[in-house]
Formats: structure tokens, C-alpha cells, sequence
């Protein structure tokens, strides 16, 4: 990282000379446990977002001055993928760091705790407006096709890398624009429509049986949605178009509340990865919760 006071934190050793001085077996415990605790921030990974494609000095820092390319994504459908579980956190800004951490705080020290240590800057920095997705470990993360919005190329971008992009992302839904200078402004002009779901290079089986998937349920789940019962059946195969799923596996009324119903479905990632994506809706057809698992 370019900045040597990332991910800062230190160790409250006052509290915890008091506490060996009460409990002197402590003295050697205690330097241990912050080892093992070092251990595991120092092997903590992150990635970085902002929430602007925007802000100039940015193309110049993270894009090889305006030569590179910034990818937008929807964090919400990035969730689904290999991201499932981690904590995205907004940075927090600021002229100190986090209070040290003590050793009655270890118990507590959760991943989303430690976030705030890995998600905390200089005040300097604020114009970044960046966002963090904290990780246990290092590694690739796969995410659904859509879950990559848009790419934008910067207006120096290579006429080889350019070709190379557009052709790598040509049946994807990925919509693909290049900067151009416009006396003080940077404009950008789409070079690539991003292709229509149903249209897509297809990575999972898009499966959907009605007669196997509706058999047991069909009865409950008319009674529950009503006239809404056929935006169901269209979203079912809408869904099996995306280009992700592998297949649809259930949809039922919720047994622990039946004013919901939930849709299973079976996505796979580039990568082979397979991902269940449990949703569960209200009446409306509102989303109002999600359980993610990995077979």
C-alpha cells in the first residue's frame, strides 16, 4: 500500500501491566496472545473500492496516469459470490488512530472488529472515498458476471489492451467506455454495449424444471402471492437466463413464517465454484432477506 501508516494498530501495554502486576502468571501469556493476534491482522487482506470514478488524481494514483482502466461493480450482487460473509466498511477518516487494543478485548476482536483497524486513515486521504471489503485471507474472489458493471478505460489506454478488453468482454454483460479529454473535463464514451443477459456466454446450465421445482409448492405459493403468482413463474425464467445460474433448485413458502417465500437457486462462478443463494421475499415480491452457502 502507498501509504506507510495503513493498517495501524498497536497494543495497550499499560492496562496490561497492571493486569500482570495483579495476575503475574499473566506476564507470559500475554505476550504470546498479541503475537498470535499480529499474526492474524498482519494476514488479514483487503480489497479497495470508491464510490467515484470521477476524481481525477485517482486515474493518476491506481491507473498508470490515466493509461489504465477503473471496473465498477454492484456490491450487492458481489456479495453472492466469493465475498459472501465479509464485511464491507466504509473507511473512516480521521487525525488519530483507533484506541490500542487491550487483552479484555481479545475475546471480542471479531473480523468486523478488526476492520476498524484496517479501515481507518489519515484525514489526508478523504478524497479517495473509499470503501473495503476485509478478508480472512489472500486469494481470488469470484462474483456473478453482472456483479462487473461497467469498465472504464482511461483516454490513454493502449490501442492492444483496448482490442484486448473489448474482445475478452464481448459477450458479457459488461458495458465498456473510454475516456476522452474535453478541455478541463474527462468524458467518457461507450465502445461496447454491454450484452443482454439471455445473449450471454453461459458459464452454468440455466436449469428450470416447473413441473420439479413447483410440484409441492404451486398450492401454497397461489395462495400467498395471489395475482403476483405469474411475476413468479417470469422471474424463474428470467433467472435461468442469467448467465451464472446453474440451476433453479426450490421455491416454497417459508416454515418459520408464512408470509414469506423463499427462491433457492444454484449459481457457478467462472472459476467452477458453486454458490446457493437462498432469497426470501414478502407477498410483494420485496426482497427481505438472503442466506448464501457454498455445497
Amino acid at each position: 500500500m502507498n501509504d506507510p501508516m495503513e493498517a495501524f494498530y498497536e497494543f495497550d501495554k499499560s492496562i496490561d501491566q497492571v493486569f500482570c502486576a495483579i495476575l503475574p502468571a499473566a506476564s507470559k501469556a500475554i505476550p504470546d496472545l498479541y503475537k498470535q493476534l499480529e499474526k492474524i491482522l498482519d494476514g488479514m487482506c483487503l480489497v479497495s473500492f470508491s464510490d467515484t470514478y470521477q476524481f481525477l488524481p485517482m486515474w493518476a494514483y491506481y491507473a498508470t496516469n490515466f493509461a489504465g482502466m477503473c471496473l465498477e461493480f454492484d456490491t450487492g450482487l458481489l456479495e453472492v459470490g466469493d465475498f459472501r460473509g465479509e464485511p464491507l466498511l466504509e473507511v473512516t477518516y480521521d487525525e488519530s488512530p483507533t484506541a490500542p487494543i487491550s487483552i479484555f478485548a481479545l475475546d471480542k476482536l471479531t473480523i468486523q472488529e478488526a476492520g476498524r483497524f484496517l479501515s481507518r486513515k489519515q484525514k489526508q486521504w478523504q478524497h479517495e472515498r473509499e470503501w473495503r471489503y476485509i478478508t480472512g485471507e489472500g486469494g481470488r474472489r469470484g462474483y456473478l458476471d453482472d456483479a462487473l458493471r461497467r469498465i472504464y478505460l482511461g483516454p490513454r489506454v493502449a490501442p492492444r489492451y483496448k482490442l484486448g478488453i473489448l474482445d475478452a468482454l464481448r459477450n458479457r454483460p459488461v458495458e465498456i467506455l473510454q475516456g476522452r479529454i474535453s478541455r478541463f473535463e474527462l468524458a467518457f464514451d461507450v465502445v461496447q454495449e454491454a450484452t443482454p443477459l439471455p445473449l450471454c456466454e453461459r458459464v452454468g446450465a440455466g436449469v428450470f424444471d416447473q413441473d420439479t421445482v413447483l410440484s409441492d409448492s404451486e398450492k401454497d405459493l397461489r395462495t400467498l402471492l395471489g395475482a403476483s403468482y405469474d411475476r413468479l413463474l417470469a422471474e424463474c425464467k428470467l433467472t435461468a437466463q442469467h448467465p451464472n445460474t446453474e440451476s433453479i433448485m426450490s421455491i416454497g413458502v417459508s416454515d418459520s413464517d408464512p408470509s414469506t417465500w423463499y427462491f433457492w437457486n444454484l449459481y457457478k462462478l467462472r472459476s467452477g465454484r458453486e454458490i446457493h443463494d437462498k432469497r426470501y421475499f414478502d407477498r410483494d415480491m420485496r426482497l427481505v432477506g438472503r442466506k448464501l452457502a457454498k455445497p
